[in-house]
């Protein structure tokens, strides 16, 4: 994985992650609702469902799309 986040077991849902899609689009703080798990190595997440806190979307991103941490869920 090309993943900025060097372990993502640390990610869980209600976290608050930093998304970038490309190096040359814009970025966006993202919650994480769901980790789903890879079908070859079930204890590697292999995409995140996310509810984008700009927009109000809720998308499905690839982990390699989460640059960082912004805040955990156990912060608050």
């Amino acid at each position: 994985m090309s993943s900025v986040v060097e372990d993502l077991h640390n990610i869980k849902r209600g976290d608050y992650v930093l998304v970038q899609r490309e190096a040359d689009k814009d970025w966006y703080i993202a919650e994480i609702i769901a980790c789903i798990e890879g079908p070859r190595i079930p204890e590697d997440w292999t995409f995140f469902q996310v509810h984008n806190i700009d927009t109000g979307f809720i998308e499905l991103i690839s982990t390699d799309y989460v640059k960082g941490i912004v805040k955990t869920r156990n912060t608050y």
